[in-house]
């Protein structure tokens, strides 16, 4: 909810200095300017963060359903989500109401930490391969500058 709140204030903020601004320079005043952009601004804020929420919302409800049905029954324990299929947690069950919706996000959002620990280890998974391939290859390229030092030095003498 505070994140929607700064979306929302943010835009506001930047759309009613603009509209008023660009009044003030063509009109002389930018009073109602201001609060008509501020406004709209908000609402143009709020709706675009709903937007890009629910979209993160149905991408992750399809990577973790598990997790989410989880959080999806903690915070709203009267509606079964524990009781639902791994075949109803889809995105398409979702994006048919607002009010799922709306629910799912509030699960992505209480979910989070627990998404970013999921990421954070599957990140080191990756930086340990990354680094014993590395050390792989340093050692090869190592025994290769030997077995080449060996044969330059014979050649030398």
């Amino acid at each position: 909810m505070v994140r929607i709140l700064l979306s929302g204030t943010a835009s506001s903020a930047c759309l009613g200095l603009a509209g008023a601004g660009l009044s003030a320079y063509i009109l002389g005043t930018g009073a109602l300017p201001f609060l008509l952009c501020s406004c709209a601004g908000f609402i143009f804020g709020a709706v675009g963060f709903y937007r890009s929420t629910m979209l993160q919302s149905l991408a992750m409800l399809d990577r973790h359903p598990r997790l989410l049905q989880l959080h999806l029954d903690a915070n709203f324990p009267g509606r079964g989500f524990m009781k639902w299929r791994r075949e109803e947690l889809r995105a398409e069950r979702f994006r048919g109401s607002w009010a799922m919706g709306s629910m799912l996000m509030v699960a992505l959002l209480t979910a989070q930490p627990a998404i970013d620990r999921i990421y954070d280890d599957r990140e080191a998974v990756l930086v340990e391969e990354a680094r014993a391939e590395l050390l792989a290859a340093a050692g090869e390229d190592l025994l290769i500058e030997e077995k080449g030092g060996d044969g330059m030095e014979a050649n030398a003498g």
